[in-house]
């Protein structure tokens, strides 16, 4: 049946085909949107079976929106990979290997070749 309808739906004017991803395109949207907000919000009906308590009603902070969210997971993988490099970084000591290739230049040990001209 889908098959046919889109065999059928080549043959439509560009207007058509337009209307047809449009309403696609919303109502796979839709489908997203109801799923995530089904996740956000919360239900009254959960409850700690150990406490026999209601779980407190946990509203939508400005913390938890999901821009703010993202945001925040941005900012702790910036960090994790800052850190991540630091720590390499930091991990070559440059001012000791600058010093041991000096030495071994002024011993003789290391020959420096003049430059060549650039022409």
């Amino acid at each position: 049946m889908i098959n046919r309808y889109l065999l059928e739906l080549r043959t439509k004017s560009h207007h058509h085909k337009r209307r047809f991803a449009l309403v696609t395109s919303a109502a796979v949207t839709g489908a997203i949107f109801v799923a995530w907000l089904s996740v956000l919000l919360p239900s009254d009906t959960h409850r700690i079976v150990a406490e026999n308590k209601p779980v407190p009603s946990a509203e939508v902070s400005p913390e938890n929106t999901p821009f703010n969210t993202l945001k925040r997971q941005t900012a702790d993988a910036y960090t994790a990979m800052k850190g991540l490099f630091e720590s390499q970084i930091s991990s070559v000591d440059l001012q000791n290997e600058y010093d041991s290739m000096k030495t071994q230049v002024e011993s003789g040990q290391i020959k420096l070749a003049p430059a060549s001209p650039v022409n």
